[in-house]
């Protein structure tokens, strides 16, 4: 027998902001985290972090590591990593979203890897599924207004989240979220307010012209 109940909490969330707009508004960090995964290409091959997350250091553990490190670097000073010529804040954007992709997919089967292995450049070839869905969690996110406070939130979230403390919340549950997008999306924010404020820059005469074109096509010189 069919039990066609309806369960109470699940996308219950009224007024919500619409997708296209939260993908216009974050688009200038889906343009950088588009370019951190082209640079990424080049060293490790196209979308070998979503076929093969183990093997390309890209765990959910991996990727919280990562985005530590990045952080790190950018909080001391160190704005550019010296591998890419990248704002580190743009591989901390570009981890994150790794990040919810491998976490999404290790507690739901259903999200399974599709390769795609065209090598496009453009940034709805190198955004997942799984990133879109997040946005949804946009509104519950509270804002913050000043960019440190922002940032230590960012690392409060970090260091429960490396100690192992992970919320298992549902994700596809509207009314609540996760530690691990609640730390995609304050990433991402804190980026949008570097932008904002003209404080990411990096020495674009290190990009080869096929990047630095697409750098000032996105905005993100």
């Amino acid at each position: 027998m069919c039990d066609n109940k309806v369960q109470p909490n699940i996308g219950c969330i009224k007024n919500k902001v619409s997708l296209t707009k939260l993908y216009k508004y974050y688009e200038r960090v889906f343009a950088a985290i588009a370019l951190v995964h082209h640079i990424g290409a080049t060293k490790y091959g196209y979308y070998s972090w979503y076929n093969n997350p183990l093997q390309s250091n890209s765990s959910v553990s991996d990727n919280i590591d990562a985005i530590f490190r990045h952080l790190t670097a950018h909080r001391i000073g160190k704005t550019v990593d010296p591998e890419s010529f990248l704002p580190h804040v743009f591989h901390a954007c570009c981890r994150a979203g790794m990040l919810i992709t491998i976490y999404y997919r290790s507690i739901h089967e259903h999200f399974t890897p599709i390769a795609n292995a065209n090598g496009k450049r453009d940034i709805s070839s190198q955004i997942t599924a799984e990133e879109f869905l997040v946005l949804t969690k946009d509104k519950l996110i509270p804002e913050y207004d000043d960019e440190t406070a922002l940032l230590m939130h960012i690392f409060s979230l970090l260091c429960e989240l490396g100690d192992g403390s992970n919320d298992t919340t549902d994700i596809l549950d509207d009314t609540a979220c996760s530690k691990i997008e609640e730390l995609v999306l304050c990433i991402w924010r804190y980026t949008l307010k570097l932008f904002d404020s003209n404080e990411i820059s990096y020495d674009t005469d290190k990009l080869d012209m096929g990047l630095r074109i697409f750098c000032i096509n996105n905005n993100i010189a």
